[in-house]
């Protein structure tokens, strides 16, 4: 335990979102992506419960959390030690919780498949195109693409959760599988270049 400071690694969670985003922007700024891209023209074996929003469903459906699937539904999968490939292929059994483009749902799964088409499009993992398209270029050396980073050199937070009444320190939670939605770590100073880069109209 010590004092948190700017340079003190903390989970990201959902914010992660947001970076999975940006790399998808760099690649439609490639030219290589169109934001209103149909899903399955870059990632053929992607379905959903349903063949209309499969034939139809965008990059940008995705990002809006309004393909139908319901919230938070198949959070758990990566936890039950499912690789991102069997995950993809169940995505198809997931009831909808709406109509397509009916409602925004909250869906990690939906954030995971725009991470595989990320993937997909650079050839790398999304972890690796993460890194090489963002973290690389903006200097954030203390941000990381998964919970599971050496933790070896200090100035890492805990988390914490109450526990019979009282806070205490619990172990991070190793979103790994489903990382796209939400398995970065960084710091305070990280994130400020972050967000100067955006301040800057994605320039830094």
């Amino acid at each position: 335990s010590g004092p948190v400071d700017e340079h003190t690694i903390f989970e990201l969670g959902s914010n992660t979102k947001v970076f999975t985003a940006a790399a998808l922007g760099t690649v439609v700024d490639q030219g290589a992506l169109g934001w209103d891209d149909v899903v399955i023209d870059h990632l053929p074996e992607f379905a959903l419960f349903d063949p209309y929003p499969t034939r139809y469903a965008t990059v940008r459906d995705l990002l809006a959390h309004r393909t139908g699937l319901p919230a938070f539904i198949g959070d758990i999968l990566g936890d039950l030690g499912i690789d991102r490939p069997e995950v993809l292929r169940r995505v198809r059994f997931i009831p909808p919780g709406s109509s397509f483009r009916e409602v925004g749902a909250y869906s990690n799964i939906g954030f995971f498949v725009a991470g595989e088409v990320l993937a997909r499009l650079t050839g790398a993992t999304w972890e690796a195109a993460v890194q090489q398209r963002l973290l690389d270029p903006l200097g954030l050396t203390r941000t990381a693409p998964s919970a599971a980073v050496d933790q070896a050199g200090g100035n890492v937070a805990a988390a914490h959760a109450e526990v019979d009444g009282t806070l205490q320190p619990i172990p991070w939670y190793l979103q790994t599988v489903l990382a796209a939605a939400g398995g970065l770590t960084s710091t305070a100073a990280d994130m400020a270049q972050w967000m100067r880069m955006f301040l800057a109209g994605g320039t830094l």
